[in-house]
């Protein structure tokens, strides 16, 4: 779920409005680098695909007027920002937390395009590679070291879904071929009824179906396109 302010919420609903993004990469001496609308950012796209029962992974593109070099394999918060016309204060709200994938510039244009992708990407490294113990342990437990495994928060809230609590006696994916963590974490999703996604902030969750509490009507859509899936 996405945070947003009640002063954001209220300037999303307004016919006409200012956007700025912001996206922000923090070095390891924690040093922030960031690029805005107002500067390096030319467009930014963000596409989604899930499926229930399974998992569902985004991908961002980024298209910067400048030429930027050794990025490839950073990590990126993406946020969209609406600016309040009252103060001329910028509200933000985070889109996701991403890793560069790859990086295409173009010295002759002057012009960078970033591809990136969430933590469910990183998820598709191989289920051999990594250390496996504690068994037995819960479902929800299975969950927990599979998100600290693939870099995001470790504490997951499974509290209520079906076979949460169920016990994985032993490493049952040990002897799989090309077994990946993302195909655990679509089998999580199978047994306890949900789909696996990456928030905003960088978890994991198992999201159940849920009747939606919002509709899109002609009032307030006004572009839909459907794309081929990926991930």
């Amino acid at each position: 779920m996405i945070t947003a302010s009640s002063r954001f919420k209220t300037n999303a609903q307004a016919p006409v409005k200012t956007v700025q993004m912001r996206v922000t990469q923090v070095l390891t001496d924690g040093t922030p680098i960031v690029w805005t609308s107002a500067d390096l950012i030319k467009s930014i796209r963000i596409d989604a695909n899930s499926t229930w029962l399974f998992s569902g992974a985004k991908k961002a593109e980024i298209n910067l007027v400048d030429v930027v070099t050794g990025v490839a394999g950073e990590t990126f918060t993406i946020e969209l920002g609406i600016i309040d016309p009252a103060t001329s204060e910028v509200d933000y709200i985070t889109l996701g937390v991403f890793n560069a994938h790859s990086v295409d510039v173009n010295f002759e244009k002057g012009t960078t395009k970033i591809t990136l992708f969430d933590t469910m990407r990183t998820a598709e490294m191989l289920w051999e590679e990594g250390a496996h113990t504690g068994y037995p342990k819960t479902v929800a437990q299975l969950a927990e070291s599979l998100s600290y495994n693939i870099g995001c928060n470790e504490t997951i809230d499974m509290t209520g879904l079906p076979n949460a609590d169920a016990i994985v006696e032993s490493n049952l994916w040990k002897l799989i071929n090309r077994e990946t963590y993302r195909d655990v974490i679509n089998e999580i999703a199978n047994v306890t009824a949900t789909t696996a996604i990456i928030n905003s902030e960088n978890d994991l969750k198992f999201v159940p179906f849920a009747t939606p509490t919002e509709r899109l009507t002609y009032a307030n859509l006004k572009k839909y396109k459907m794309l081929l899936p990926y991930g």
